[in-house]
Protein backbone atom coordinates (compact mmCIF):
# COMPACT_ATOMS: atom_id res chain seq x y z
CA UNK A 1 0.00 0.00 0.00
CA UNK A 2 1.49 3.19 -0.98
CA UNK A 3 1.48 6.66 1.24
CA UNK A 4 -1.99 8.17 -1.01
CA UNK A 5 -3.82 4.55 -0.39
CA UNK A 6 -3.00 5.06 3.83
CA UNK A 7 -3.97 8.25 3.60
CA UNK A 8 -7.08 7.59 1.76
CA UNK A 9 -7.32 4.95 4.01
CA UNK A 10 -7.58 6.63 7.33
CA UNK A 11 -9.40 9.44 6.07
CA UNK A 12 -12.23 7.54 5.64
CA UNK A 13 -11.82 5.72 8.77
CA UNK A 14 -12.13 9.33 9.95
CA UNK A 15 -14.92 9.75 7.77
CA UNK A 16 -16.53 6.56 9.11
CA UNK A 17 -15.97 7.65 12.84
CA UNK A 18 -17.23 11.02 12.33
CA UNK A 19 -20.63 9.20 10.80
CA UNK A 20 -21.11 6.49 13.58
CA UNK A 21 -20.45 9.62 15.88
CA UNK A 22 -23.80 11.59 14.35
CA UNK A 23 -25.63 8.60 13.70
CA UNK A 24 -25.34 7.85 17.39
CA UNK A 25 -26.22 11.06 18.80
CA UNK A 26 -29.25 10.75 16.58
CA UNK A 27 -30.44 8.18 18.00
CA UNK A 28 -29.81 9.23 20.90
CA UNK A 29 -31.89 12.25 21.25
CA UNK A 30 -35.05 9.55 21.18
CA UNK A 31 -34.17 8.62 24.20
CA UNK A 32 -34.07 12.41 25.94
CA UNK A 33 -37.37 13.10 23.66
CA UNK A 34 -38.97 10.00 25.47
CA UNK A 35 -38.36 10.62 28.91
CA UNK A 36 -38.65 13.66 28.89
CA UNK A 37 -42.27 13.96 27.54
CA UNK A 38 -43.05 10.80 29.58
CA UNK A 39 -41.93 12.88 32.53
CA UNK A 40 -43.54 15.82 31.68
CA UNK A 41 -47.00 13.94 31.30
CA UNK A 42 -46.93 12.33 34.57
CA UNK A 43 -45.65 14.86 36.79
CA UNK A 44 -48.73 17.18 35.21
CA UNK A 45 -51.24 14.80 35.19
CA UNK A 46 -49.66 14.07 39.02
CA UNK A 47 -50.99 17.89 39.28
CA UNK A 48 -54.33 17.71 37.44
CA UNK A 49 -55.28 14.06 39.67
CA UNK A 50 -54.10 15.66 43.05
CA UNK A 51 -55.14 19.40 42.98
CA UNK A 52 -57.86 19.56 40.68
CA UNK A 53 -59.21 16.39 40.52
CA UNK A 54 -58.83 15.74 44.22
CA UNK A 55 -58.29 11.43 42.89
CA UNK A 56 -56.97 9.47 45.58
CA UNK A 57 -54.04 8.04 44.20
CA UNK A 58 -52.52 10.66 42.09
CA UNK A 59 -49.27 9.13 42.05
CA UNK A 60 -50.83 5.98 39.43
CA UNK A 61 -49.80 8.97 36.63
CA UNK A 62 -45.72 7.88 36.95
CA UNK A 63 -46.88 4.28 35.90
CA UNK A 64 -46.24 6.15 32.41
CA UNK A 65 -42.59 5.09 33.19
CA UNK A 66 -42.65 1.69 32.99
CA UNK A 67 -44.51 1.93 29.43
CA UNK A 68 -41.18 4.19 29.20
CA UNK A 69 -38.59 1.56 30.28
CA UNK A 70 -40.65 -1.33 27.94
CA UNK A 71 -40.62 1.51 24.94
CA UNK A 72 -36.83 1.89 25.58
CA UNK A 73 -36.01 -1.35 25.65
CA UNK A 74 -37.26 -2.81 22.86
CA UNK A 75 -35.51 0.70 21.29
CA UNK A 76 -32.21 -0.12 22.81
CA UNK A 77 -31.83 -3.81 21.51
CA UNK A 78 -33.27 -2.66 18.18
CA UNK A 79 -30.76 -0.06 18.14
CA UNK A 80 -27.59 -2.52 19.64
CA UNK A 81 -28.44 -4.78 16.79
CA UNK A 82 -27.83 -2.23 14.24
CA UNK A 83 -23.99 -2.90 14.09
CA UNK A 84 -22.91 0.26 15.07
CA UNK A 85 -19.84 1.16 16.26
CA UNK A 86 -19.16 2.04 20.09
CA UNK A 87 -17.36 4.93 20.65
CA UNK A 88 -15.59 6.73 23.73
CA UNK A 89 -18.62 9.23 24.48
CA UNK A 90 -20.98 6.31 24.22
CA UNK A 91 -19.05 4.48 27.05
CA UNK A 92 -18.95 7.52 29.33
CA UNK A 93 -22.37 8.45 28.63
CA UNK A 94 -23.24 4.75 29.22
CA UNK A 95 -21.57 5.37 32.48
CA UNK A 96 -23.35 8.19 33.38
CA UNK A 97 -26.90 7.31 32.96
CA UNK A 98 -26.23 4.07 34.84
CA UNK A 99 -25.21 6.26 37.76
CA UNK A 100 -28.47 7.64 36.89
CA UNK A 101 -30.63 5.57 37.14
CA UNK A 102 -29.44 3.92 40.25
CA UNK A 103 -29.36 7.41 42.19
CA UNK A 104 -33.22 7.96 40.96
CA UNK A 105 -34.28 4.45 42.41
CA UNK A 106 -32.21 4.87 45.54
CA UNK A 107 -33.86 8.20 45.78
CA UNK A 108 -37.17 6.38 44.96
CA UNK A 109 -37.07 4.48 47.97
CA UNK A 110 -35.67 7.35 49.79
CA UNK A 111 -39.35 9.00 49.22
CA UNK A 112 -41.21 7.32 51.31
CA UNK A 113 -38.60 7.64 54.55
CA UNK A 114 -38.57 11.90 54.04
CA UNK A 115 -41.38 12.20 51.49
CA UNK A 116 -42.26 13.72 48.29
CA UNK A 117 -41.75 17.46 48.99
CA UNK A 118 -38.09 16.23 50.04
CA UNK A 119 -37.55 14.14 47.12
CA UNK A 120 -38.40 15.95 44.02
CA UNK A 121 -35.87 19.20 44.30
CA UNK A 122 -32.97 16.30 44.76
CA UNK A 123 -34.66 14.52 41.45
CA UNK A 124 -34.31 17.60 39.55
CA UNK A 125 -30.78 18.09 40.39
CA UNK A 126 -30.01 14.77 39.50
CA UNK A 127 -31.64 15.50 36.37
CA UNK A 128 -28.96 18.58 35.91
CA UNK A 129 -26.08 16.11 37.19
CA UNK A 130 -27.02 13.89 34.47
CA UNK A 131 -27.52 16.32 31.30
CA UNK A 132 -24.50 17.88 32.16
CA UNK A 133 -22.38 15.63 32.04
CA UNK A 134 -24.04 14.49 28.74
CA UNK A 135 -23.72 17.63 27.15
CA UNK A 136 -19.66 17.93 28.47
CA UNK A 137 -19.41 14.62 26.82
CA UNK A 138 -21.00 15.37 23.48
CA UNK A 139 -19.99 19.05 23.32
CA UNK A 140 -23.96 19.86 23.00
CA UNK A 141 -24.37 23.51 24.22
CA UNK A 142 -28.41 23.57 24.69
CA UNK A 143 -27.96 20.49 27.48
CA UNK A 144 -25.65 22.05 29.30
CA UNK A 145 -27.86 25.70 29.36
CA UNK A 146 -30.46 22.89 30.86
CA UNK A 147 -28.83 21.93 33.40
CA UNK A 148 -27.80 25.28 34.68
CA UNK A 149 -31.60 26.07 34.09
CA UNK A 150 -32.35 23.02 36.02
CA UNK A 151 -29.75 23.64 38.99
CA UNK A 152 -32.03 27.04 39.33
CA UNK A 153 -35.46 25.42 39.43
CA UNK A 154 -33.82 22.76 41.34
CA UNK A 155 -32.96 25.54 44.10
CA UNK A 156 -36.43 27.60 43.82
CA UNK A 157 -38.31 23.89 44.28
CA UNK A 158 -36.59 23.40 47.69
CA UNK A 159 -38.86 25.98 49.11
CA UNK A 160 -42.15 25.39 47.77
CA UNK A 161 -45.04 23.45 48.42
CA UNK A 162 -45.37 19.66 46.66
CA UNK A 163 -47.87 21.20 43.84
CA UNK A 164 -45.55 23.56 42.77
CA UNK A 165 -42.92 21.26 42.42
CA UNK A 166 -44.51 19.05 40.43
CA UNK A 167 -45.04 22.07 37.85
CA UNK A 168 -41.24 22.73 38.56
CA UNK A 169 -40.53 19.57 37.47
CA UNK A 170 -42.22 19.72 34.19
CA UNK A 171 -40.63 22.86 33.49
CA UNK A 172 -37.37 21.74 34.41
CA UNK A 173 -37.78 18.50 31.76
CA UNK A 174 -39.02 20.61 29.54
CA UNK A 175 -35.76 23.14 29.49
CA UNK A 176 -33.50 20.19 29.90
CA UNK A 177 -34.46 17.25 27.94
CA UNK A 178 -37.56 18.10 25.35
CA UNK A 179 -36.11 21.62 23.68
CA UNK A 180 -32.33 20.52 24.06
CA UNK A 181 -33.36 16.53 22.76
CA UNK A 182 -35.31 18.38 19.75
CA UNK A 183 -32.15 20.52 19.24
CA UNK A 184 -30.03 17.51 18.98
CA UNK A 185 -32.95 15.80 16.22
CA UNK A 186 -32.18 18.67 14.34
CA UNK A 187 -28.66 18.65 14.08
CA UNK A 188 -27.68 15.15 13.62
CA UNK A 189 -30.99 13.91 11.63
CA UNK A 190 -33.30 11.22 12.17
Amino acid sequence: MNKDQELQSRIELIEEMINSTKSNLSGTSFAYLLWGWLVLVASLSHYVLMYIMHYEHPYIAWSLMFVGGIVHFIYSWKYENTGGTKSYSDTALAGVWIAFIISIFLLLLAMYAIGPSNVYPIFIMLYAMAIFATGYIIAFKPFIYGAFSNWIIAAICLFQPFQYQLLLLALAILLSYIIPGYMLRAKFGK
